[in-house]
């Protein structure tokens, strides 16, 4: 259990987090036209032109709705899911919503969840199986994923499941109304953190009700910081040079911090306050359980040759664990990772 939080020393954490990301802010990098090429060369000249919309939500939408050809990002990698899902659960082959049912909900039935921002509803439907909940709820803004999401209820013959398009921005969820909450890489995607747990979440909360969190909660519009791009240069030499060409033909030779500019062109809402989301969590719910699921090197490093772990050799599983241990010297505590797993009570 953790201590919580003071709202003054919340006042001083998001002050030192403002200055941090001020202090390594890009306002455009040279990986910006590296990416801009890259997706010209992978013919995503469409999804480009969907970021023209001066609307914010409307570009949000756009991210999500059609998705980029090309996607090499850390998490596509089998070995990197079984490292998430030990760090997350203790066991490589268990993921974590069989870890949190069998731990927190054991003895519990006919329970009601809510999930904001559920994306493809991969982790709701594996809730929906588990037998231990009436009604898995999904919101979710792109009406792709919602259709999808409802698609694959369907093809599972699960009758316990609603997935809804709702921008959560504009729309309360009804109080006391949910055992449990789950952010799965959604938290991260509002500005106003606050708000969301204050006047959202813990309302939607029955009494001794459960927020599960697995989230990215690294520099704010993934503003890296100088030390950690060096790490990441550093390990980037553990990497033969074809294991680190790009979908579209070069290799990477250097791994840059996005332009704020790019971040806020292409997504709006990512990362917009994602420093902020420890110290919320703690001071408004109790801490049963935080992890460090880490992802400063592994994240930034992978992004665009992921894809070329993806078929199994001894060459890729050595590299890979070179780069595990790599990040695990590197990365130690839950407030110094990029990403965490959380589970938090109400009252």
């Amino acid at each position: 259990m953790g201590e919580l939080y003071s709202l003054p020393s919340i006042r001083v954490s998001l002050h030192h987090n403002i200055v941090t990301t001020l202090k390594n802010r890009s306002i455009i990098s040279a990986g910006d036209f590296i990416e801009l090429y890259g997706k010209l060369k992978l013919n995503n000249l469409p999804n480009l032109l969907q970021k023209l919309s001066p609307r914010q939500s409307e570009r949000v939408i756009s991210t999500w709705n059609v998705q980029d050809k090309g996607n090499s990002n850390w998490w596509i990698v089998p070995q990197v899911r079984a490292r998430l899902n030990e760090l997350m659960t203790g066991d490589a082959n268990v993921v974590y919503e069989e870890y949190l049912v069998k731990k927190y909900l054991a003895d519990k039935q006919d329970l009601t969840l809510l999930s904001i921002g559920c994306g493809t509803g991969t982790h709701e439907l594996r809730l929906a199986h588990s037998g231990k909940f009436g009604l898995v709820e999904g919101w979710d803004i792109a009406p792709k994923l919602i259709e999808q999401c409802k698609h694959e209820a369907t093809t599972q013959s699960l009758t316990n499941t609603a997935f809804r398009v709702v921008d959560v921005n504009r729309s309360t969820p009804q109080q006391d109304a949910y055992d449990v909450v789950l952010f799965n890489s959604s938290l991260h995607h509002f500005s106003d953190i606050e708000s969301m747990i204050r006047d959202k979440v813990l309302p939607a909360l029955r009494d001794k009700g459960l927020l599960f969190v697995y989230e990215y909660i690294g520099p704010n519009r993934l503003q890296w910081t100088d030390e950690q791009l060096t790490l990441c240069d550093e390990a980037l030499r553990l990497i033969p040079k074809a294991f680190r060409q790009y979908q579209w033909g070069a290799h990477k030779s250097r791994v840059y911090r996005p332009g704020v500019l790019r971040m806020v062109v292409n997504d709006p809402s990512e990362a917009a306050n994602s420093r902020a989301i420890l110290p919320i969590l703690r001071s408004y719910l109790q801490p049963l359980e935080e992890k460090p699921v880490k992802g400063n090197i592994l994240h930034p490093l992978l992004k665009g040759i992921a894809h070329n772990f993806l078929a199994p050799s001894s060459e890729s599983d050595r590299i890979l664990q070179d780069l595990f241990t790599f990040e695990d010297k590197a990365v130690t505590t839950v407030d110094d990772s990029d990403f965490m797993f959380g589970v938090y009570q109400k009252g």
